[in-house]
């Protein structure tokens, strides 16, 4: 039933948080109701799925906001200033961390009329409300990881001496950890 509630809703429109925030709130208690023993029941892997997809993608917005302003901030950058675009990288590494496992909409864009969205089991989410993060991450993955590779102060053998007890390991793929190993920050 829960399922069938929001897919009446997407099927007139695009779902944005008004409705889809609304959704999980309602069923919050519902999801969090049964147990794992429920997996194998289809109704149940249906409605966890969506629940549980709609769920990860309205974590994401409370990122937006940062988003846009790491994104105006990137705007005033001057082209070929590495050092400035050293600091807006460590300034927002963290947001960075947090958006690795963002997806960009199902749908991109193919016109301007066009919106993009996000699809579970045919309900579209639209993407619109993302959009400074998916604008923020497009550009910081795409500068981010060459400036790691760029500043590594690893050699390809020194990562594999840490232990998982050494909280080093978690920080050999952190461009901060290696401007500040090499005194550049």
């Amino acid at each position: 039933m829960a399922c069938e509630e929001l897919a009446d809703a997407a099927s007139r429109e695009i779902l944005g948080p008004d409705i889809y925030l609304c959704w999980l709130d309602k069923h919050r208690e519902l999801f969090r109701s049964f147990d794992e023993s429920f997996i194998n029941f289809r109704d149940f892997d249906n409605f966890y799925n969506l629940f549980f997809s709609v769920k990860r993608l309205a974590y994401y917005l409370d990122n937006e906001e940062e988003s846009e302003k790491a994104y105006q901030e990137y705007l005033l950058l001057t082209p070929g200033d590495e050092d400035k675009l050293l600091i807006w990288l460590t300034t927002y590494e963290r947001l960075g961390e947090q958006l690795v496992i963002f997806n960009f909409p199902t749908s991109p864009v193919s016109k301007e009329s066009d919106m993009a969205y996000y699809s579970f089991d045919g309900i579209r989410i639209s993407a619109f409300e993302f959009s400074n993060i998916i604008r923020f991450k497009k550009i910081f993955d795409g500068i981010y990881w060459e400036m790691v590779k760029k500043y590594t102060t690893f050699n390809y053998v020194e990562p594999k001496r840490f232990n998982e007890k050494n909280e080093e390991i978690h920080s050999y793929d952190s461009l901060t950890f290696h401007l500040k190993r090499r005194g550049i920050i």
